[in-house]
């Protein structure tokens, strides 16, 4: 299941299951028919958008099959199980878990899915006070009596235990969990202790989810269910405030095998689950401390082909101290060095050394930022040895901290074959993670009529070529149509014909270039004028009868996402089914 929606003009949006839905404005009256653009992108959450509240929005799913129906398949006990009970959300719906002898007794599921796991589930005191939860090889108490606590001997990347009311507690346990196992509740007498043969607990509402902590519960049945940012849900991006659909090419979030946590062992390098909320939804930093005073980074290790780039980025905000470090040499060789001010928000060191292809910094507001760097590979052998390869700018190094100090950061991605950074993807597998590119087209029989509308578009090209941009045709023809592309002298070509002949075919020189953004406006009105702006400039302003009804039925949205080959960096898009007048094209389009 997936949802889709299109801005029309102003906050005004359609949404359709499934399809990306366009509305026609008949000619003739005010009735808006439905059309339907499809959309696809990939069988899994791996994409995410920033959304209006300037968050960025990953996709969820409970992976607990029959989530709180613990007598069902799949779930197993050794418990007694009374249903019916009074839950923490004012229904019948929690279950009483009743052991029937001594020694550790408990209801599980079990799950083949791996990776940074959190596990949840609501309980309440029965006629004993302790819970104990198991995931990933890693255990966690829970007291349930008076304001709540989690036991000493808990083990897991973090426990939580918040009180909900009337006693009951919403409990979790983040572990890495790194091959399929169970995932049991169980009554405890005391922490560590399952003496007790008729202890009891209450529960409710289950869920095991990636990512590091217990977002809002989503109810299962036979199958899980997602919730957020969907698959195949074309992504309504609110970046810079104003929402558009946002296409990209497929990228792989590879050799960070954990984007929000690290596994690995670090010397000299502490890590916890912070407090501090990130950019990203329902994610906290991750607080790196320096506790040695010997080499400590926290790795974004990647081995490449000879002469590829990779992009490695990271979302950080200060701590007690404000230094982010990128940094690489191999035998003695310094290839990337690059430091970032936390605080002042721009380089300390600016980005240099003979690997460095590009760099740069996104602001998220409130002290956060996602800084990048991309290298390109080098063989570190000689050239008959092609054995090993190493990327440079692959390590966030934090050598210069005081000992003691410490950074926040979340959101680690490294992107090979790549010279800029893509939207975040998330990646808690233990391997790599891929986002497939974005597809969004029109059928055939598919129009969106209008007699005045406006089309606008942001781009970032990153090579010059020739790409049909927007088309707007009648009935499907070439020969009444509207052609906005770009050519690979960087102009950008307004083409209208009408009854087979051109009407209006004019470059824009010096329009688009290679790693710049560019923002463009169309409109036409009443069919008797065609403005073109750029970058808050009015490049076109032509005064021709369009002697045919235009269709947008020649979407060319996908752009670099058809041929996956990185010719466009994104590609924005907003539709309104009116002219709207100069002074807001130029604010829209004005960098």
């Amino acid at each position: 299941m997936s949802s889709a929606s299109l801005q029309l003009g102003g906050d005004n949006w359609a949404a359709k299951d499934g399809n990306l839905l366009g509305y026609q404005r008949s000619a003739s009256s005010s009735v808006h028919i439905p059309h339907e653009f499809t959309f696809t992108r990939g069988s899994n959450l791996a994409a995410t958008r920033v959304a209006a509240n300037g968050l960025i929005e990953k996709g969820r799913e409970n992976l607990l099959l029959q989530s709180n129906q613990f007598d069902t398949t799949p779930w197993a006990s050794s418990v007694t199980l009374t249903e019916g009970q009074s839950g923490y959300d004012g229904s019948n719906d929690a279950w009483l878990l009743t052991k029937t002898s001594s020694g550790a007794q408990s209801v599980y599921n079990y799950i083949n899915e791996t990776g940074i796991m959190t596990m949840s589930v609501y309980a309440k005191a029965g006629s004993t006070n302790w819970m104990r939860l198991t995931q990933g090889g890693k255990t966690a108490y829970f007291d349930l009596s008076g304001s709540g606590a989690v036991g000493a001997s808990s083990n897991g990347i973090d426990q939580t235990i918040t009180s909900v009311g009337n006693g009951w507690f919403r409990c979790t346990l983040t572990a890495n969990k790194t091959t399929a196992g169970q995932t049991p509740i169980y009554p405890y007498t005391a922490e560590g202790d399952a003496s007790g043969s008729t202890d009891s607990i209450y529960i409710q509402d289950s869920q095991l989810e990636q990512g590091l902590v217990a977002t809002d519960y989503i109810e299962t049945g036979a199958t899980t269910v997602q919730a957020g940012l969907l698959e195949d849900e074309p992504r309504i991006d609110y970046t810079g405030g104003t929402g558009s659909l946002l296409l990209e090419p497929s990228r792989t979030n590879s050799y960070i095998y954990h984007s929000e946590y690290i596994t690995s062992s670090l010397a000299n390098i502490s890590r916890e689950i912070s407090n501090v909320d990130s950019p990203i939804k329902d994610t906290p930093f991750l607080k790196i401390t320096k506790t040695g005073t010997g080499i400590s980074r926290f790795p974004f290790t990647s081995f490449s082909t000879n002469g590829d780039f990779d992009t490695c980025s990271v979302f950080a905000k200060a701590g007690s101290s404000n230094i982010l470090l990128f940094a690489d040499s191999y035998n003695g060789l310094s290839t990337v060095n690059a430091k970032f001010n936390l605080t002042n928000g721009d380089w300390d060191e600016t980005p240099s050394g003979s690997a460095l292809h590009d760099y740069g910094f996104e602001d998220f507001g409130n002290g956060m930022y996602r800084v990048w760097v991309c290298g390109q590979t080098y063989n570190t052998d000689t050239p008959e040895i092609t054995a090993r390869w190493r990327t440079p700018a692959v390590y966030c190094d934090i050598d210069q901290l005081p000992l003691g100090e410490y950074i926040y950061i979340t959101g680690m991605q490294t992107e090979k074959n790549a010279t800029y950074p893509t939207s975040y993807i998330p990646n808690h597998s233990g391997g790599s993670v891929t986002r497939e590119l974005d597809h969004c087209f029109t059928s055939s029989n598919s129009v969106l009529e209008e007699i005045s509308a406006t089309y606008f578009l942001e781009l970032t090209p990153i090579q010059i070529t020739s790409n049909n941009l927007l088309e707007v045709r009648a009935n499907g023809s070439t020969n009444n149509r509207i052609l906005l592309q770009t050519n690979s002298g960087g102009a950008l070509r307004v083409l209208v014909r009408a009854q087979g002949s051109s009407v209006l075919d004019q470059n824009i020189s010096g329009a688009v270039s290679s790693n710049t953004k560019v923002k463009i406006a169309l409109k036409y009105t009443d069919r008797t004028n065609i403005s073109v702006f750029v970058d808050g400039v009015k490049e076109i302003d032509s005064d021709l009868v369009i002697d045919f009804s235009p269709e947008l039925n020649g979407l060319d949205l996908e752009g670099s996402a058809t041929n996956n080959n990185d010719s466009l960096k994104q590609h924005k898009f907003i539709f309104f089914p009116t002219a709207l007048s100069d002074a807001e094209c130029i604010t829209r389009t004005t960098l």
